[in-house]
């Protein structure tokens, strides 16, 4: 029973919104935790919680403005909505009414935004302001804890009545939304632009470990590569899903091209942009009003583009990082020692039909220099690569040469804006590095309230899926619980966690070096729990406690990173974070209203079998390990948007039998 008596709630982790339940019975504290599947439902359970147990939602809402140094306070920010005849009639259980009350939610966000910008137009101080954030940023609503900002979009706009108990540990800004810069400062003081993308069918003749020979032979392997972010993406080409070419122009009176024709007259390289700019504006957005056709076309292109490219990238069979990627060359005879024995000739065909398989399509004993390029490594191996005719070697090299030397510069400056973030707010709150979790988890509001967030580092592209990667970088991993942390590199993507092996070891266990990753294993995040906290100490099985004389009762170390130099001195439990999924699958039937020819049954709706997760059985925990705290907080929030993306479409329903079944 509900006693609000003797029942507290919380939140007991306001990074994932875990929910704790304790109550005193005699000289016992019974705690139970809550885990929903997503954020929104999460913030609704907590709020619905509060007001069984007679806590009232705040009156009153503060809203800061960081860039302006200023802080609002709204009154009765919901009176419209409560007082409203809809929200008593939707109680009843009026259908119409429901659906008006929920388009009246949805409309709050936007309605607490213009109710700042009036406020603030009062005062002619800020005029300037206003008139460039009405015209040429995005503004929105985010939820600040110490250096974290969780913005409010999607579900959690449409639900904004009832994620106001957020109140009591986050802070509401009112900020302008920024995306993941496309541009990079140069050592020279020059301003590079991110370089375009380039993909397309090349021939491997180097194997993982940077050896051209096996038993005396030189083996190659026909892969289709693409680039996405920092990485230069391979998979086999029976899943290769090359851009469609350019449309050939209609002639009247002309009969239909013959495959020859066609193939002729498709260039042997050109440029796929689904959105070519006009100024600052998309081409086919700029035209008039009335072509309205001509703009659903281009919008259907650019999502078959996008959805092209996050298909691409689930399939790969794995990556070549090009921030390791030192330089891009022509092929140079005697760069391993396997040229002695390896001649010059075309012997490699191109076109040649090979299996569908990861082993090595045949063995050579030459290549042609003039079709082939290099890519030299940090760790001092070199992956050659054959083109299909000089014309297409060039364009390769062009084009990995501008995205290596961008990308480079772009994880260095992404790295310092990390280090500096969390140094001033060390400076500010005068922290160390190891109370820094803590106080940024458990610390009240009002501690926490000077530090400092990046809305750069917390950008909007992962909620706009801007770009096919929402995230990526190194993990340890432990696929069950009575296991082994091993080092992975891991990308979010699409619903799905990609996982890349990142070591390469020989059969003795030593550390071998190699050119490219391969992938090991891909999560499908849809029906997964996500958790993370003090509450992960059961799935680590252990504590660390390493002694330090410096510093008596601490369990951690400080650790230094060599392949960037970050550093940190986080717990255990501060950078775990475990997803869990169901192991036990069963058949959900529902009736469902379909007016379709051919589907329709007798009374108009038509049976519908879907596998879900069982009830009440165990499931499967794959525990994850972030370098530092700070890096956890963005896996966190990046897994839980995808999983809530997921979400949105397997909302159930259960309503009455005098209604229907199950929805």
């Amino acid at each position: 029973m509900l006693d609000p008596t003797k029942l507290k709630v919380n939140l007991y982790s306001s990074l994932d919104k875990t929910l704790v339940l304790w109550q005193a019975k005699g000289p016992q504290t019974i705690i139970c935790f809550l885990r929903p599947q997503t954020t929104p439902s999460a913030v609704e359970w907590y709020t619905f919680l509060r007001g069984v147990l007679g806590l009232h939602r705040p009156r009153t809402l503060h809203i800061n403005i960081p860039d302006l140094s200023v802080g609002l306070r709204l009154d009765n920010p919901f009176e419209e909505l409560e007082s409203s005849e809809a929200l008593q009639q939707a109680a009843d259980g009026d259908e119409a009414a429901i659906a008006k009350a929920m388009q009246a939610e949805r409309a709050i966000a936007s309605k607490i935004i213009d109710r700042c910008f009036d406020m603030l137009a009062q005062n002619p101080e800020w005029d300037d302001i206003l008139k460039i954030w009405g015209h040429k940023s995005k503004i929105g609503l985010a939820w600040k804890r110490y250096d974290r900002l969780e913005w409010v979009h999607g579900i959690n706009e449409h639900k904004m009545y009832g994620t106001m108990a957020l109140q009591r540990t986050h802070e509401l800004e009112l900020r302008p939304k920024q995306h993941y810069p496309v541009s990079v400062k140069m050592g020279s003081g020059e301003s590079m632009q991110e370089p375009a993308p380039v993909e397309g069918f090349l021939i491997r003749l180097t194997s993982q470990k940077g050896n051209e020979q096996k038993f005396g032979k030189l083996f190659y392997k026909r892969l289709y590569f693409s680039t996405q972010n920092n990485y230069l993406l391979f998979l086999r080409p029976a899943k290769a899903k090359p851009p469609p070419p350019p449309k050939m122009p209609m002639k009247e009176n002309s009969n239909i091209p013959s495959a020859k024709q066609i193939a002729e007259k498709i260039p042997l390289i050109y440029a796929v942009n689904p959105f070519p700019l006009l100024g600052d504006t998309v081409a086919w957005l700029a035209g008039s009003a009335n072509d309205a056709e001509d703009r659903k076309r281009h919008d259907r292109d650019a999502y078959d583009e996008a959805e092209r490219n996050a298909l691409s990238l689930l399939d790969c069979d794995g990556f070549i990082n090009l921030a390791d990627v030192v330089e891009v060359r022509n092929a140079v005879r005697g760069a391993t020692p396997a040229d002695e024995a390896v001649d010059e000739g075309p012997q490699v065909d191109f076109d040649e039909e090979v299996e569908d398989s990861h082993h090595d399509d045949g063995t050579t004993k030459d290549f042609d220099d003039e079709r082939t390029f290099e890519l030299l490594m940090r760790n001092g191996l070199v992956v050659r690569l054959q083109a299909f005719s000089k014309a297409t070697k060039k364009e390769w090299i062009k084009r990995l040469r501008a995205l290596a030397k961008y990308w480079t510069r772009r994880a260095s400056q992404d790295l310092a804006l990390f280090k500096l973030v969390r140094q001033q707010n060390l400076d500010t709150l005068n922290l160390d590095m190891q109370a820094e979790a803590y106080v940024g988890m458990f610390a009240h509001k009002w501690e926490v309230t000077k530090s400092f967030a990046s809305p750069e580092l917390y950008n909007v592209c992962g909620i706009s899926n801007c770009r096919a990667i929402h995230r990526s970088g190194i993990l340890f991993r432990k696929p069950r619980v009575h296991g082994t942390f091993s080092r992975c590199h891991v990308i979010l993507c699409h619903g799905h966690l990609l996982v890349f092996k990142d070591t390469v070891r020989s059969t003795t266990g030593k550390k071998v070096s190699h050119i490219h990753h391969e992938r090991i294993a891909s999560i499908d995040l849809r029906g997964c729990y996500l958790y993370s906290g003090l509450i992960t100490a059961n799935d680590l099985l252990y504590q660390n406690r390493t002694f330090d004389n410096n510093r008596p009762g601490n369990d951690a170390l400080p650790r230094m990173y060599l392949e960037d130099g970050w550093a940190s001195a986080d717990d255990d439990a501060m950078t775990t974070f475990v997803l869990w999924t169901g192991q036990h699958k069963g058949w959900f039937r529902a009736r469902e209203e379909d007016g379709s020819e051919g589907q329709q049954k007798s009374g108009g709706a038509r049976n519908k079998l879907k596998r879900v997760s069982q009830l009440g059985t165990t499931g499967r925990a794959i525990v994850f390990k972030a370098r530092s705290r700070t890096e956890r907080d963005h896996w966190v929030l990046g897994i839980e948007t995808e999983i809530e993306r997921l979400s949105q479409a397997d909302d159930v329903r259960v309503v009455g039998q005098d209604q229907g079944t199950q929805e």
